[in-house]
């Protein structure tokens, strides 16, 4: 009978075209009509809420109620319709802020969690990757069981790693960040164990490089973007599966304006990594989770802790870098943008058995942590090494003894319970022994520990469990610039 033009302007036609036509047939879609909760006029029919659709055919939420009124002597209907968009789009955001509250709770339990068995874990796994090291050094090469030592040593590196894992994505890359060059660590991959893995697990998978020469230099934690390496290493062959290629390259990029991908990247100067497989894609559905943690389609039994592109997010962006993801059909590109480090110079480690050069000349090393194991293992690496330890079970003790004993360095454990932890430890000790040398030890570490750490001095952070090899080239760093024992 009547429209007005605010109902014409919505749907988008003129009202002679509306006039006479049974209006909800023609403009909304009714199978998706369904009931709202009752308003409180019982004179009204609905709300009802249902598809608008469009004279162009697109559609819309719309919400409808009905009125029975007098018009002219007879009983007509009355539809009032409402473009509900506005409402939809809030409630899609307010669902999206939900989300992410969700997930931001669950991030908080998981690094709580992480954070609290990290350092116990570690604790427990030195052992059993320490033990195995030194027995292997005093056995000799036709043992009948090393092969079953270096087994357990590898069981406990990897345990080890697993959790670091968790802790990269529950509390980010605290790790120290040294100047390298992405080429470098890319070659050290193609020769490590976890690549001739991934070599004989899938052998008709070709890998091709293609490296820039000229690559700049980046500041990073090479462990945490060696992990990431392997784990799109290892994506891209369990996404092929059979017969392949994945590319590794390098690549100097620069952004004038920011470039919009699969996140925003600013502007600026990048070195780029990119993993590119022929594989069959990743589905519309997976590519909004796969960096979520947890989240994985790999076979179960075989690395599926869902961890491994969860830590490449937290480590590329703990480095203040970037991700973009390309998937078709035809194969996945990943690509991870990190900023160039014009400033810092690469010097290329060296990765031997302990030199003569590193090893100690009986210089006394206080070691200071409160489970007895680790001083234990501390204790006869120190020995093997060729240092005169002493041990401290408390922050307290150490302190006395630094009082009456002179020492060269102190191996600090971080956490210790009950007593002051190593940096209150360190710094006491300090007003006593000024220029004494220390080094952190510990199986975990916040980033606000590590920062109080290297404020008060400390350059050497290792984190347990850690190797003989690692123990050696920090002490031998820190003792040949510390001033003689008085």
């Amino acid at each position: 009978l009547q429209t007005n033009t605010q109902l014409c302007r919505m749907f988008g036609y003129r009202a002679e075209e509306l006039i006479g036509r049974q209006v909800f047939s023609v403009l909304l879609d009714r199978a998706t009509i369904r009931a709202m909760n009752p308003g409180g006029d019982p004179e009204t029919i609905g709300p009802f809420e249902a598809r608008g659709i469009r004279k162009d055919g697109s559609t819309f939420p719309v919400e409808i109620r009905v009125k029975h009124i007098d018009h002219q002597g007879r009983q007509v209907q009355v539809a009032a319709i409402r473009d509900g968009t506005a409402n939809e789009i809030a409630l899609q955001q307010k669902m999206a802020l939900l989300e992410k509250l969700a997930d931001a709770q669950r991030m908080e339990s998981l690094g709580l969690m992480a954070s609290s068995v990290a350092h116990d874990l570690n604790n427990i796994l030195a052992g059993i990757i320490t033990y195995p090291e030194l027995m292997l050094m005093d056995l000799g090469e036709d043992f009948k069981h090393r092969e079953e030592l270096l087994m357990i040593r590898e069981a406990g590196k990897r345990a080890a790693a697993v959790v670091n894992d968790l802790l990269t994505v529950a509390r980010g890359a605290t790790c120290k960040k040294e100047v390298h060059n992405l080429n470098s660590l890319v070659a050290a991959y193609l020769k490590s164990v976890e690549y001739r893995e991934i070599a004989q697990r899938y052998p008709e998978i070709k890998v091709a490089t293609y490296l820039e020469g000229k690559l700049l230099n980046i500041s990073c934690s090479a462990m945490h973007l060696a992990k990431s390496i392997m784990n799109l290493m290892n994506n891209a062959a369990e996404a092929i599966q059979t017969r392949g290629q994945i590319t590794i390259a390098t690549k100097n990029v620069c952004f004038s304006i920011p470039y919009q991908g699969y996140e925003t990247i600013e502007p600026g100067e990048y070195v780029l990594l990119s993993v590119e497989d022929n594989g069959p894609g990743i589905s519309a559905q997976d590519i909004k989770q796969i960096f979520s943690p947890f989240y994985s389609k790999k076979v179960m039994g075989r690395s599926g802790t869902g961890l491994g592109l969860a830590v490449v997010w937290n480590t590329v962006h703990d480095h203040g870098g970037f991700i973009d993801v390309i998937t078709s059909s035809r194969g996945s590109l990943f690509s991870l943008y990190f900023p160039v480090d014009r400033q810092g110079v690469f010097r290329p480690v060296q990765h031997t058995v302990v030199s003569s050069q590193q090893r100690g000349r009986g210089e006394r090393i206080l070691v200071v942590d409160d489970q007895k194991s680790q001083r234990e293992i501390a204790r006869r690496l120190l020995t093997r090494l060729g240092y005169e330890p002493l041990t401290a079970a408390s922050g307290e003790e150490a302190v006395a003894i630094v009082r009456t004993t002179p020492v060269d360095l102190v191996l600090l454990d971080m956490i210790m319970d009950p007593g002051i932890n190593g940096c209150e430890t360190y710094r006491q000790i300090l007003e006593h022994a000024p220029n004494l040398k220390g080094i952190i030890t510990s199986g975990y570490s916040s980033a606000e520990d590590i920062q109080n750490a290297l404020g008060l001095g400390i350059s050497q952070v290792i984190k347990k469990p850690y190797s003989l090899q690692e123990l050696a080239q920090a002490l031998s760093l820190e003792i040949r610039s510390a001033p003689s024992r008085t």
